[in-house]
Formats: C-alpha cells, structure tokens, sequence
C-alpha cells in the first residue's frame, strides 16, 4: 500500500489551505489503496515536527498543501527531496506548480496525487538552503524582505507584495556586485540578479521564460542598474517574460555561480527572505514528483 504524508500549511493563502486541508480530507477517507496521514504545520518552518512525522510514517509519497514557500520549507527538511512529491496550490504563489502541472483546477490537484507517473526535475542549493524556483537578488530580495516586515492589518500577502514592488521601484539603490561563473567574472552595479531553475516566480513573474527545469542548469538573468522611470516601466515586461531582449538585461546557462558584494544584499529562495554578503548557487538533480 502506497503511503502518503500530506503536509499543510494552514496559513497559507490567507486560510485557503485550511479548507483545502479538509477537502483533501474528505477525498482520502474514500480511498482504500493508499494510506494517508496528514499533519498541519504549526508555525514558520516547522522543520523539526515534519522531519518526525517522515520518520514516524516512512512515506512513499509527499503532499505539500500551500504555495511555494511552504514546498520550500518542506523541501528543506533533511533527506525529503529523495522521497516523490506532489503539490495541491494552496498559497499566494504557486509558481512551481503552475510548472509541473499546468491550470488543473483544485480538485483535479487533490485527485492527482493518485497518478503513477513520475518525472524528474532539478533544484538548486543556495550555500545551505534548497529551492525550486530560483533565487532572486537584489531587487527582488529587497521586496520579499520588504512584504515579510511589512505589518499592514487587513491587507492581503498579494497586495503587501505591490505595495513594496513600489516601494522599492523608487527608493531601491543598485549594489556593486560581482557575479562569478565558470567562465567569466562580472564586476558592476546590478538592480537584479535571477538565478532561475522555473519560468516563474513571485506569483507569476516571468523572469525566466528560457529556462528548462529538466536540464542540469540554472538561468542566471543580470539587470543593470536602472533609474525609479525606467524601473517602473519595465516591471510590466518582467511580469510577462519580454524582458530578455532589453540592452540592459543579459542572460546565461550555469551550472554553479557565487555572487558577492562588500555591502549587504537581500535576496529570496522560492519567496522565502536571506540577507549576506555572498551566495553560492548551484544546480542539483533528480527530484521526483507526481505528475
């Protein structure tokens, strides 16, 4: 009998997660051939309860209910990305998901977690940290620290996410940053910095519309310093993915890449906030999902 740990974020979406929680729910009591247990994560990374309930239960198969942060989370609990995985999109951003199963609704996502078929997809590390979707630094960095801090009642995690992209359009300043690959080193002053594995992220942000998760690299997208005018009206171009062919933006295939700079940089790993002076990137391969 197949075994199924599903993993919730009650938090997520606003509360989405916890319905979607209990719809998933209901399905797995109708279903004899696989075994479900299912455990609602009680706080920001919960790493220690999730890595008991693995090695209580011994899953076969992870169910990840919430957005991408939360599969970022569990991603990083030690030994998990080994086992399959599967995501019901539950959160404010669901970038990966989008990824591996396309615009399936809510429900065909629960029933899903039943298929056979498996397909392999890379990740990356981040000096100690895993994700799936990439690491954005820089800009970026600076409005995921921004939305994190920002305490703003009644507001949503989506429009706490505008208001500090234009926040920070304005008042952000460039660093002099260097970027290091295998063939090259780039010293200037950079706006962004994208190391990405996904298309998407941020809740549809195509800031990578090149990449190929399934390839053994890594899209790294450097965007020169620009002016608050010029920042406004590219964000427009960077949400649909037209951006690449912009004179200030340049792109590459990597397998590793360190950046580093004197000053402190803000940066994300799938939306979740970091701060230092140096970021060793690369590509991993070979985790399974459900798809």
């Amino acid at each position: 009998m197949i075994k199924v740990l599903v993993i919730c974020n009650p938090f997520a979406g606003g509360g989405t997660a916890q319905k979607v929680g209990a719809d998933y729910e209901a399905f797995a009591q109708q279903q004899n051939q696989y075994n479900f247990t299912f455990y609602y994560t009680k706080k920001p990374n919960d790493l220690e309860a999730i890595q008991q309930q693995l090695d209580q239960f011994q899953p076969n198969v992870v169910s990840i209910v919430g957005g991408d942060g939360t599969v970022n989370e569990v991603l990083n609990v030690q030994d998990v990305h080994q086992l399959t995985i599967h995501i019901v999109p539950a959160g404010s951003g669901n970038d990966f998901h989008r990824l591996v199963y396309g615009g399936i609704s809510m429900t065909e996502s629960i029933q899903s977690v039943m298929r056979t078929s498996r397909d392999k997809y890379d990740f990356g590390l981040c000096n100690d940290r895993y994700f799936l979707n990439g690491v954005g630094i820089g800009f970026d960095g600076s409005v995921a620290r921004e939305t994190m801090r920002m305490k703003v009642p009644f507001v949503s995690s989506k429009w706490k996410y505008w208001i500090a992209i234009f926040k920070n359009v304005f008042f952000y300043r460039s660093l002099e940053v260097e970027v290091e690959t295998a063939s090259e080193k780039i010293k200037r002053r950079l706006f962004m910095i994208a190391v990405a594995n996904g298309t998407e992220y941020g809740g549809g942000f195509r800031i990578s519309p090149d990449s190929d998760a399934q390839d053994g690299l890594l899209n790294l997208i450097l965007i020169d310093a620009l002016s608050p005018i010029r920042r406004l009206f590219n964000i427009p171009k960077v949400e649909s993915g037209k951006h690449l062919s912009a004179p200030f933006v340049t792109q590459y295939k990597v397998d590793k890449v360190r950046v580093k700079s004197q000053s402190l940089m803000h940066a994300h790993l799938d939306g979740e906030q970091m701060s230092g002076n140096l970021f060793d990137i690369q590509v991993k391969q070979g985790i399974t999902f459900v798809v």
